[in-house]
């Protein structure tokens, strides 16, 4: 078939369809790699990093720190525990495969379970546990050590723990009860975590910290409230805050399912919200889904089928409530309604101090003063990116926004126009300072890391250099630590989901390129291999946990703001392909431009048949005619051939007989007479006669275009041949015609015959 035609018709309808198919399969935005996909190259990564490590002659099991040292610790087994069950419920791993990826230590919930009990054992081997109870030796334990481990176990005791390890452990089980009650299964180290929680949460909120100014006996310019490393503390950390209100945000999205209504029902008690008629038909309708919800109540031991209520059983237990329909956020009541207060006292001091310059200037740990960008440069190291960030998060985790927002229904409510106008100016001083400078904060990283000076800001080091009045843990060793928690990118990044997500709530521009730098930010070893854990030196668990925060980030952000958007572009895509079909339907009907061009090279087809098919009978007629040619010329040789041997050939044999015995007679008699050479003539005759008979067998087979023999193509070749023969070859072979024997040798007559043969 024509190439042209086959293109025409074909090529073209085929490579739409190829277009349409992967235009379903493109989002609008980018098409980002499949995370399930991702999940398992993490995992692969992380489950390298699950170790044996002997301690005397103890095994323990476990995610090491970091590549260098390979220590195990508290914090390094929640770092990655944390980050393994973020893997299976958002990314979309199965918690029970073993074959995830290849050398799979365990499933994931053997991991967990290893994990579990192996920062059991840590926290509680300050009490006496009766190991003959097996699973539930540690359901009795009712003091904990919170350490910093693998950094260091030795500074930290029963009073004094590390407030950074509490929140980790405390977020690390919630999360496994969390799950558990997810897949309608009660854990089997339940007790025991639920106790480690509430004697967390319990620490936490004595540890917190309310400094006054000693000079004017009132609030000074500094933050005077908040926590750090432990109790006895007197002096509050930005840090350490910042741990205590992801904990508290952590707390509250895991029991998220009727903790947001529970807010919602002291909100419209102490708000005097809604303040309309559709606000309270939403307020009634949420009421009453959560009634339905809470009625759907069922025997203790049957709670773990279902999830919602299991999350309110466990939520009971961690706050001491008995009573299932006393179940409140009250302060004076739970655990969680302390620290909730607690942690928005604190954002609320801290946009106290930074809300005039947050949007211009960088904050010291104090807050009280600031740093310009060129100060940064000029210094070794610096902190003060990291504060931007903990400042944010400080008052997005606890909730700053919403109680701007309350407290503005609040002034509206009462008709007092002015103080509600200036909490709205508030509100969007907030969410303008928040942005700017999280994105300020960006642009210096950015800035310094084109001119690799990135070391500067890159990393956080945990400080101890706080005033402490208790003499059990030495400052002194704690200072020689050098404690690391993770790199600003991810840091960054989490912060800008969260402004994002809480603030903005509509789809950010940077969020595709901070997609990108996660993805450049991964380990590229010394061989060019990029590998799926992030910090330049190698695997550090803190920054891991981070980075796949940012990439959860990045993904909720994607599936709320942008995935949408495929199936619009998926419902284009199937009305243009409808439209392309229309349209090429037209093009190639009778007098579309498809077809007309199609009927033209229709016609050029059949011209170039007609052509071929006559072309192909002359070729036929040469053939016949060069077949018929050997047959022709064969007829004629041998109509020649036979003329000789039945006319010709008895004539000249008896010419040749009478000649060659006078001759004979006469060239052996010397009387004979021959004054005109009459002999000597008919010799002559003879031999050239010979001569030419004998060429093709004595001449090799060449021959030239006309058939002669190669070698005879002038006179003097011709006679050269006839001088090889000589008078004996020519008077061997009269002598053999005629019989005379007498005149021809043996050796003669034998080569004579030879060349006859």
């Amino acid at each position: 078939m024509n190439t042209n035609t086959d293109t025409v018709l074909n090529d073209f309808p085929v490579a739409e369809e190829k277009k349409n198919k992967k235009s379903n399969k493109t989002p609008v935005f980018k098409n980002y790699e499949d995370k399930r996909e991702l999940a398992e190259k993490i995992f692969a990564e992380l489950n390298e990093r699950f170790v044996e490590v002997k301690i005397g002659k103890k095994i323990r099991k476990g995610f090491y720190m970091e590549d260098g040292t390979k220590q195990i610790g508290l914090l390094s087994q929640c770092h990655c525990l944390q980050t393994m069950v973020s893997l299976a419920e958002d990314f979309g791993l199965d918690f029970t495969v073993p074959n995830i990826v290849s050398d799979q230590k365990g499933t994931i919930r053997e991991l967990m379970d290893i994990i579990i009990e192996d920062v059991l054992e840590d926290i509680c081997r300050g009490a006496d546990i009766d190991e003959k109870k097996g699973e539930h030796r540690f359901d009795d334990v009712t003091e904990y050590i919170f350490d910093s481990s693998p950094y260091n176990s030795s500074c930290f005791s029963v009073k004094y723990s590390n407030i950074d390890s509490i929140t980790w452990v405390v977020t690390s089980f919630l999360l496994i009860l969390k799950h558990h009650a997810t897949i309608h299964e009660v854990c089997k180290w339940e007790k025991a975590l639920v106790n480690v929680i509430r004697y967390g949460m319990r620490y936490i909120i004595d540890a917190y910290i309310v400094k006054k100014d000693d000079e004017d006996k009132s609030k000074g310019e500094y933050l005077e409230i908040g926590w750090n490393f432990t109790k006895s503390c007197k002096e509050p950390s930005l840090y350490f805050s910042y741990t205590v209100c992801e904990c508290y945000l952590d707390f509250f999205e895991t029991f998220k399912p009727f903790l947001q209504h529970l807010h919602d029902v002291r909100n419209n008690t102490e708000y005097y919200s809604p303040i309309n008629k559709d606000l309270a038909d939403k307020f009634e309708k949420e009421k009453a889904e959560y009634e339905k919800n809470r009625d759907r109540r069922v025997a203790e031991g049957k709670a773990r089928h279902d999830p919602y209520n299991e999350l309110v059983r466990i939520y009971r237990l961690i706050n001491d409530i008995d009573d299932y329909a006393e179940l409140t956020i009250d302060n004076e009541k739970t655990l969680y309604g302390e620290l909730e207060a607690k942690c928005k006292l604190v954002a609320g001091r801290v946009w106290e101090l930074t809300k005039k310059e947050l949007a211009e200037k960088f904050f010291y740990n104090n807050l009280r003063d600031t740093v310009t960008e060129q100060e940064i440069r000029m210094s070794t190291t610096s902190d003060v990116l990291f504060n931007t960030a903990y400042i944010i998060n400080i008052m997005l985790c606890a909730g700053l926004d919403e109680t701007l927002e309350l407290e503005r229904i609040r002034f509206v409510h009462n008709k007092e126009k002015e103080e509600a106008a200036k909490k709205q100016q508030e509100y969007n001083n907030l969410l303008e300072s928040c942005l700017l400078a999280e994105q300020k904060a960006f642009r210096t990283y950015e800035g310094l890391k084109n001119d690799g000076k990135e070391y500067i800001v890159d990393q956080f080091l945990v400080g101890f250099n706080e005033d402490f009045s208790g003499h059990e843990v030495s400052i002194s060793e704690l200072r020689k630590l050098r404690m690391r928690t993770f790199s600003l990118l991810p840091l960054l990044i989490n912060t800008n989901t969260k402004v994002c997500e809480y603030l903005i709530k509509y789809p950010h521009y940077n969020m595709g390129k901070y997609y990108s730098y996660i993805m450049d930010n991964r380990l590229v070893d010394s061989e060019g291999e990029e590998h799926w854990i992030w910090e330049r030196d190698g695997f550090f668990c803190g920054s891991n946990y981070y980075y796949v925060l940012a990439l959860k980030g990045f993904y909720d952000y994607y599936e709320k703001y942008e995935e949408g958007y495929i199936e619009i572009g998926k419902e284009n895509a199937v009305r243009e392909k409808s439209i392309q079909y229309d349209f090429l339907k037209s093009l190639r009907a009778p007098d579309g431009e498809i077809g007309q061009l199609n009927d033209e090279i229709k016609k050029q087809k059949e011209e170039i048949e007609k052509k071929e098919e006559l072309i192909a009978e002359k070729e036929e007629k040469i053939t016949k005619l060069e077949n018929a040619r050997p047959t022709v010329e064969g007829t004629i040789r041998q109509l020649v051939i036979d003329v000789l041997t039945e006319e010709f050939a008895p004539l000249f044999a008896n010419v040749l007989k009478q000649t060659s015995k006078v001759l004979a007679l006469n060239m052996v008699d010397d009387t004979a007479d021959d004054e005109n050479n009459t002999y000597k003539k008919i010799y002559d005759s003879l031999f050239d006669m010979c001569v030419v008979s004998m060429m093709k067998r004595y001449c090799d087979p060449a021959t030239d275009n006309e058939g002669n023999c190669a070698y005879l193509k002038t006179p003097t070749e011709y006679n050269k041949l006839k001088g090889k023969l000589g008078g004996d070859f020519a008077a061997s072979i009269i002598a053999y015609v005629t019989n005379v024997s007498s005149l021809a040798d043996d050796k003669s007559k034998s080569y004579l015959q030879n060349l006859f043969k």
